[in-house]
């Protein structure tokens, strides 16, 4: 997990922490993008931006059908801004108009977003942020002799895809860039790939990276051939043509083998009720205990499912707490990757589980 000091920085200039960043496309503003930090302030200088959004960036997360209607929508997202530039834990807190898409535009907008952290003491630390974006809907192409907005750039995302097969941390860390590694340098890199009809990525784009030099880009596009996902939607529609955004988060952590940067993990599947209901433990249905909880630390495989697991958490004690969890560990998945970018294949997850029957 993140701790709270990073590399020493060079300050920037203090204040209350607000950016903002105009976005314009080919003919006039597409939107604009502000941050803000939240929370208790734990800084001394605030973060800022490295460098602020492209309309090309802001333009191809629009979503499809508010830019056919003419519609502008804003959204605000929380996240957490790591110490090494990455946006984690983002979650949608409003969207205007609701329903439209602005919200998902916003958290797949991330990836691409480009936030020096907050510095205290010399040292980079951790700050959650409240990041506004705002997408204002281009003009309508009229006649012949006045042009609309150059929407060539604008993609249709598949958003949460379930992935089948990506790298595991072992395979990222061997993928680290010669010249990073040498500098002992973190890096984040956003992908925009294009799915075959197999589930494969049939081309990737580097549409983001931080800092550029140190072979991040590339590194991203290689390992970007191990990731593979359903060929088909829940819809029965093939993925073939659809673009998902990739992003990728080298920290130098990885380098030391004494630590595993781990990411949060993101449950696909859980067990069911009646999973649940099958595997309480009749020892404490018979004492009459319904509250229980456990923890299992498991190493996730690279189609998210758990296997090596072992309870590290009982509660109560005696009553076969543990047994009861470890049943339902083959009906868990967790996403292979995760939001951030870290490799979550191959490496150990705890999975809480708690259970709350009414025992007669």
């Amino acid at each position: 997990m993140e701790g709270n000091a990073g590399p020493n920085l060079m300050p920037g200039p203090s204040g209350v922490g607000t950016g903002a960043a105009n976005v314009n496309g080919n003919q006039g503003p597409m939107g604009s993008v502000q941050f803000e930090p939240s929370g208790e302030r734990n800084y001394d200088f605030a973060p800022r931006w490295i460098r602020t959004p492209t309309a090309r960036s802001l333009g191809s997360v629009y979503p499809t059908q508010a830019l056919q209607q003419g519609r502008s929508g804003t959204a605000v997202i929380k996240c957490t801004l790591t110490t090494e530039s990455v946006l984690s834990a983002c979650q949608v807190i409003s969207e205007t108009p609701r329903n439209q898409g602005f919200g998902d535009a916003a958290l797949t907008l991330a990836p691409d977003l480009n936030i020096r952290p907050a510095v205290k003491a010399g040292h980079a630390v951790r700050t959650d942020i409240n990041l506004t974006a705002h997408f204002i809907a281009p003009p309508p192409a009229v006649g012949s002799y006045i042009a609309g907005v150059d929407t060539r750039y604008l993609q249709k995302y598949l958003t949460n895809p379930l992935w089948e097969h990506t790298p595991t941390y072992s395979q990222v860390v061997a993928a680290y860039p010669a010249r990073a590694r040498s500098a002992g340098q973190s890096g984040r890199v956003s992908l925009d790939c294009t799915l075959g009809a197999d589930g494969f990525f049939s081309s990737c784009l580097v549409m983001n990276e931080e800092p550029v030099g140190y072979g991040f880009g590339a590194a991203a596009a290689e390992l970007a051939k191990s990731f593979k996902t359903s060929p088909t939607l829940p819809e029965g529609r093939s993925v073939l043509g659809g673009v998902v955004k990739v992003p990728f988060a080298f920290t130098s952590r990885m380098l030391n083998p004494s630590t595993t940067p781990l990411a949060e993990p993101v449950l696909t599947a859980v067990p069911s009720n009646r999973d649940i209901a099958a595997a309480f433990p009749r020892a404490a249905r018979t004492a009459g205990i319904g509250q229980t909880r456990a923890a299992l630390d498991c190493v996730v495989g690279q189609t998210g499912a758990l296997s090596n697991c072992k309870a590290v958490v009982e509660a109560p004690a005696g009553y076969n707490v543990a047994v009861g969890a470890m049943q339902l560990a083959s009906k868990y998945r967790v996403s292979p990757w995760s939001p951030e970018g870290l490799p979550v294949a191959g490496s150990r997850v705890r999975v809480p589980i708690s259970y709350n029957l009414a025992v007669r």
